[in-house]
């Protein structure tokens, strides 16, 4: 269990987590077979039945970091550098902290309240979080907790130079907002969508959904969505996916060089220009959010029970190929 891997001083009297126990003298890293593999480009990760594991790219190497069979992890986030994990665990209400290589398990533990959904901002000296419908902001150690604001959703998004945090609103309806916020607190955007996947294009632009509500259908129910890039600055509005029919799902992924848009409609996984030129059909059935490789030339996705890798072409490979297990949230390594 997490609890009897870690020895730590009260929250109110720590600033960083120390003394781990691990198993009596043997560590965490001996367990899963030391850092073998660590610091390899094009990694994958996932959660595989309770623990957090990485993978190379083409399946070998697989590597259980977390390797705690008796806790459950999730809403896991590794840091911009790709040297920590930030992560909850299922039976607890705290935030946990552990290497690459699975070793130095740390519990920052902010709140009394359930905190949630750790969000990495882009140099890793911060945490934001979620703790019963309210914005917190931390050092990434734990200290300077501070609240920001109330009635947020998930997921939350750091803009890519760390200067604003954007989350969905919790409260208000029928119409879905999305909020932005600098990280000392003040509300600096309040927008309105189509739904909650709204993502960063750049430090002063958003990819969000727009469409035309219907009430009978219900909360966040919307007919004629498009994808649009939103300037945060003007509030004008560029059309990226008028062309294309379907219900909208999950949250658009912005390629590295920021030249085009990966996004599902219906179960179908498309790719764009930002200009909205070149729509193209990849691959059908997937179940969440298509994620870039750091050099734009493949998308990770899960499909069924398992993690997958397509190229641009629409070619198709299963890294996991696991079908009587079921893997959850694969992300690229950084």
């Amino acid at each position: 269990m997490l609890e009897q891997k870690l020895s730590y001083e009260s929250p109110k009297k720590r600033s960083w987590l120390r003394n781990l126990v691990l198993y009596g003298t043997v560590g965490l890293a001996a367990l899963v077979g030391g850092c073998e593999g660590c610091g390899e480009k094009n990694e994958v990760s996932f959660l595989s039945g309770k623990d957090i594991y990485v993978v190379r790219e083409d399946g070998s190497n697989k590597r259980n970091i977390t390797n705690t069979p008796d806790e459950e992890e999730t809403n896991y986030l590794w840091s911009g550098d790709g040297k920590r994990i930030a992560f909850n665990v299922i039976r607890h209400h705290e935030i946990f902290i552990i290497n690459r290589d699975g070793t130095g398990l740390q519990k920052p533990s902010p709140t009394d309240l359930y905190n949630a959904a750790p969000s990495w901002s882009p140099d890793g000296t911060k945490i934001a979080f979620y703790a019963m419908s309210k914005l917190f902001v931390m050092n990434s150690d734990g200290s300077n907790v501070k609240q920001i604001n109330g009635d947020i959703d998930l997921p939350i998004k750091w803009s890519p130079d760390g200067k604003m945090i954007l989350t969905p609103s919790y409260a208000t309806h029928p119409h879905q907002h999305i909020f932005i916020f600098l990280p000392a607190g003040p509300l600096l955007h309040d927008i309105e969508v189509a739904g909650p996947g709204t993502s960063w294009f750049s430090k002063s632009k958003l990819i969000i959904e727009k469409g035309e509500y219907w009430p009978q259908l219900g909360r966040g129910n919307y007919i004629k969505s498009n994808l649009k890039i939103y300037d945060l600055d003007t509030k004008q509005q560029t059309d990226l996916t008028s062309n294309i029919d379907g219900n909208f799902k999950s949250r658009p992924s912005l390629s590295p060089n920021g030249n085009q848009i990966a996004f599902l409609v219906d179960s179908d996984m498309y790719i764009i220009d930002v200009n909205g030129s070149n729509p193209k059909k990849l691959v059908g059935n997937v179940n969440d959010t298509p994620l870039w490789s750091s050099d734009g030339k493949k998308l990770l996705f899960k499909k069924d029970n398992d993690v997958y890798i397509t190229d641009l072409s629409g070619r198709v490979t299963n890294i996991t190929n696991t079908p009587n297990e079921e893997e959850k949230e694969p992300q690229w390594v950084p």
